[in-house]
């Protein structure tokens, strides 16, 4: 029974836990108010109500014996005044009117006292309303005067019973301004933030560092700060005394934030997480949050076993930035009380506190404070996964769903080539975007789109032949309703047969592939550019401007290739090399585009003056396409993004990196005008140079242009292995000729 009550008790007091919480994490200063007015009223009824209601009894008891006549209808002048009459009482109302009480002595006992039925009063009171000034002063005061008879005015008594309640209620409007303004400044940031952290224990914190796929440089690092903590004594032999703050640097997705969580969870301490941006628009705001943070860490690890505790600051290149660079006083008071508490000027010497600053940015790219990075003896740069290891965080990913929704001919080898310069949280997002598409291509999806129409119910449609649903969906076109379906079409099939052939039940490579497509380039839309055949047809042959330029330079590659080995072909060299895996003439409103080619990223980090000089090729293999077919004074503003790509590699690879001088230098540094002018010229030169050249390939290479461009206007999308089936095609057939 003890041990019944204690496990209810028990869980009573981890609901309350859980509540506190909750509304410590949720709820902001206006929230809180609010709930705290509200729980303040509930207090106060429930405490207070029973004492009134207590009252009311005893009051019930005494008006037992009391008689009231109240209102009474006999003329003021009429009132009997005589010895029976006890006190009276006069409350002056408002403007000239009374309320008179009347108390009279009873002293006629009723005989039948015992009598049920009948009451014995000991007195009672009369009571008149609003009684006119001018008629007491008249009929009423003479004769209380004459007959001896005591009576006192008094104001009306206002008994509230109940206090903040009726405090409330009086001042609701002043209360609801005043929560709007503090609404207000909660919003602005003006109120503070110190709450802007939040403790993780490491009981309640999932995974652990051995679940984390690749990372293995990473995870050495890792390893021997745990091991620094753990064995303290063993590194003081060495010279080695305190802990090292460490700095992660690298891009977003990478797991910065997750490594951090799991190295508490390895070393079984709690961890503090919070955010850099802890400014909150008051002086020294910045610094009380600061402050805070570092007094609830200290807190955790007084509580801890080893008496440690991890501080995880996300986002904190605002903190590191150089100092000294404003002209308000107080600007870097942030960051210098940052300095003091990283030096441990503030901190208890019977606790070890690690600081982990984390940030998309480093050093070499931004002017971070000197004093800053010497507080960060160790620095952890986080890179991007490789092939071997995407393939594994796909795996791993995949994993997580049912088997029975998974293909088993998946070229995970393929999507992890694709997504080269992805991050791992961004090819969990492409596994998780393949379930969604899973879920909505299902049949049922399919044919509530179509029934939008109202033409025909399902079971007539799935009879239909092909030919006849343009005349049936006349809204839609037959490119459409099949793309609707995703499917490819031979006209002799039935409807129903396409279904069958195209229902999708399991996440494949294509599903993959299109996943990848939505979360890099975004939705597409095809009905923008449906109407528009002039912008389609430009928008067809810039596109196919820069895939041939990409071609011309594999071919050429290929060509080379061959005279060392005449087994090569071509079709299994293109699927190798080639970068596109798709052009579209589909509009993308992520990137305000009527069109695109879908490319991979190269996996190289060094690339050559030669690879420098194709990229640019390939990016005016646009513009020169619309040059070539249009005419110059024809060129249209969809290169404007090429351009300024172009503009930009040829500025790093004159001005920067000296690839078309002698000197090797960074011109950019020296500030000399004469070599800028040269240098300026240079670019200019190159930039014509390479313009021709792209002109060159383009028309070298008009016929195929034409062939593909026809193939893209009807499908509007052409893949990569159609890409391929297409050029191989057209080869043989020129090769014949």
């Amino acid at each position: 029974m003890i041990k019944k009550i204690k496990k209810y008790f028990n869980n009573i007091k981890k609901q309350v836990n859980f509540f506190i919480i909750q509304y410590k994490k949720k709820f902001g200063y206006t929230e809180k108010i609010s709930i705290n007015i509200l729980l303040i009223i509930i207090l106060e009824i429930t405490t207070l109500t029973p004492f009134y209601i207590i009252e009311n009894i005893e009051n019930q008891k005494k008006i037992d014996k009391i008689k009231i006549l109240k209102d009474l209808n006999n003329s003021i002048s009429e009132i009997k005044i005589d010895n029976t009459i006890k006190n009276v009482d006069i409350i002056i109302s408002r403007y000239d009117l009374y309320d008179v009480f009347i108390t009279r002595e009873n002293n006629e006992i009723n005989e039948s006292k015992d009598n049920l039925n009948n009451k014995y009063f000991e007195k009672y009171i009369e009571i008149y309303n609003n009684v006119n000034r001018k008629s007491f002063d008249t009929y009423i005061e003479p004769k209380l005067v004459d007959n001896n008879i005591s009576y006192k005015f008094s104001l009306p008594k206002n008994e509230i019973k109940y206090p903040f309640t009726h405090f409330i209620i009086e001042h609701i409007l002043q209360i609801a301004i005043l929560i709007l303004f503090l609404f207000m400044f909660e919003k602005q940031g003006l109120l503070g933030n110190k709450n802007k952290y939040e403790i993780l224990k490491p009981e309640n914190i999932k995974d652990n560092i051995d679940s984390l796929i690749g990372m293995e440089d990473i995870k050495k690092e890792i390893y021997i700060l745990a091991d620094l903590i753990r064995h303290k004594e063993k590194y003081k032999e060495f010279g080695i005394e305190d802990g090292f703050n460490y700095l992660f640097v690298g891009p977003p997705g990478t797991g910065k934030t997750k490594i951090a969580s799991l190295l508490a969870k390895m070393l079984n301490v709690p961890i503090v997480v919070g955010t850099g941006n802890i400014e909150t628009g008051f002086i020294n705001g910045g610094v009380t949050v600061l402050q805070n943070l570092f007094k609830t860490a200290e807190k955790e690890a007084m509580l801890s076993e080893s008496k440690v505790c991890l501080i995880f600051l996300d986002e904190a290149q605002t903190l590191l930035y150089k100092r000294g660079e404003h002209k308000e006083k107080w600007a870097d008071d942030s960051s210098n009380e940052l300095l003091d508490l990283l030096d441990g000027v503030k901190t208890n010497k019977e606790i070890t506190l690690i600081f982990i600053a984390a940030s998309n940015f480093d050093e070499k790219n931004n002017e971070f404070d000197e004093a800053m990075m010497r507080r960060f003896k160790k620095k952890i740069y986080f890179r991007l996964p490789n092939l071997e290891e995407r393939k594994n965080i796909l795996e791993f990913y995949l994993s997580k769903i049912d088997k029975k929704y998974i293909a088993d001919d998946i070229d995970l080898l393929h999507i992890a080539d694709i997504t080269s310069g992805l991050s791992p949280a961004l090819i969990e997002t492409i596994v998780q975007e393949a379930s969604l598409l899973l879920i909505s291509k299902e049949k049922d999806m399919i044919f509530y789109e179509m029934e939008r129409y109202k033409k025909l119910n399902l079971n007539e449609l799935e009879k239909l032949d092909i030919n006849k649903i343009e005349e049936l969906f006349k809204n839609m076109s037959n490119d459409e309703i099949l793309d609707l379906l995703n499917i490819k079409y031979n006209k002799k099939d039935s409807l129903n047969n396409y279904l069958e052939k195209t229902k999708i039940d399991k996440i494949t490579t294509k599903l993959l592939e299109k996943s990848f497509e939505r979360i890099t380039v975004g939705m597409t839309d095809r009905k923008t550019t449906d109407k528009k055949e002039k912008e389609r047809k430009i928008i067809s042959l810039h596109e196919l401007g820069h895939f041939i330029i990409e071609y011309y330079i594999q071919k050429e590659l290929f060509k080379k290739e061959y005279n060392k080995n005449k087994n090569l072909d071509l079709s299994d060299f293109l699927k190798e090399n080639l970068k596109t895996l798709k052009i579209s003439t589909e509009a993308v409103a992520q990137i305000n585009a009527l069109g695109y080619v879908l490319s991979k990223d190269n996996e190289s980090l060094l690339h050559s003056k030669k690879d420098l000089e194709n990229i640019i090729l390939t990016l005016y293999g646009g513009v020169a396409s619309e040059e070539y077919f249009y005419g110059e004074e024809n060129i249209t503003t969809g290169s404007y993004n090429d351009i300024e790509k172009i503009t930009n590699i040829l500025n790093n690879m004159i001005f920067k990196l000296g690839m078309y001088s002698n000197s090797k230098i960074n011109m950019n540094m020296l500030n000399n005008e004469n070599l800028n002018n040269m240098n300026n010229e240079l670019l200019l030169k190159k930039s014509k140079e390479l313009f021709e050249k792209s002109k060159k390939i383009i028309k070298m290479n008009n016929e195929l242009i034409i062939y593909l461009n026809r193939i893209l206007l009807k499908e509007y999308v052409i893949n990569k292995e159609d890409l391929i089936e297409y050029i191989v095609e057209y080869e043989k057939g020129k090769d014949n000729e």
